[in-house]
């Protein structure tokens, strides 16, 4: 019982924590930190809110070395807490002689919104995975975890899990970033770990991104 408890804690324990609803549904203001202390109201008659929160990201990152990354990523999220999230990677590490690799890789998932707070934004969810190596593409299934903390205007605080296969290999893929916003603009720098079966792949990463 302990075991499973300890297991299963990142999703009990962050709904009981925030004192969570799940019959209460979540409004949107037009933007985080515009006329509430963060991102999301259980009152529906604040101004300017709405049902869906979406969020629009491009990232550029290095390993310091010879590997590049460029990261597009999509996240809809609506007041009755399901949602969508999507992104792609792309690769590119120079090679000896002048030469360079590329993979390109992504997902897309469903997600649901279980514990949720005016500062705290915490989901998971279950989708499918892909990666192309050279013309070579593969998929499989892809589980997620993702938090949004805004402790105070105009930070915001992110982190995100994917877990999954890729045909037989296995997949782990791992970020953490921090940022600010300001109407619905923001920036934000943070590392980004990706690994398929024996390989890996490290980046520092920053980007821009639009929220709305």
């Amino acid at each position: 019982m302990g075991f499973g408890a300890a297991v299963t804690s990142p999703f009990w324990a962050p709904y009981l924590m925030l004192g969570d609803d799940l019959d209460r549904d979540g409004y949107f203001p037009k933007h985080p930190y515009e006329n509430i202390d963060g991102t999301l109201t259980l009152d529906e008659t604040v101004r300017g809110t709405h049902d869906t929160a979406i969020t629009l990201q491009g990232v550029l990152g290095t390993d310091l070395g010879d590997m590049q990354l460029i990261n597009g990523r999509a996240l809809i999220e609506h007041r009755s807490r399901f949602g969508i999230d999507t992104e792609f990677k792309y690769r590119r590490e120079n090679l000896a002689g002048g030469s360079h690799d590329h993979l390109w890789n992504g997902d897309a998932n469903l997600t649901f919104r279980f514990a949720q707070h005016e500062h705290w934004l915490i989901r998971a969810g279950l989708g499918v995975n892909w990666l192309d190596n050279r013309g070579d593409t593969e998929a499989g299934f892809n589980l997620t975890y993702g938090v949004d903390w805004y402790p105070v205007d105009p930070l915001i605080v992110s982190g995100v899990i994917d877990w999954g296969r890729i045909s037989a290999a296995s997949l782990f893929h791992g970020r953490a970033t921090i940022g600010f916003i300001r109407e619905g603009w923001g920036a934000f720098t943070g590392y980004d770990y990706f690994r398929v079966s024996d390989s890996d792949a490290h980046s520092w990463i920053a980007g821009i991104e639009r929220r709305f």
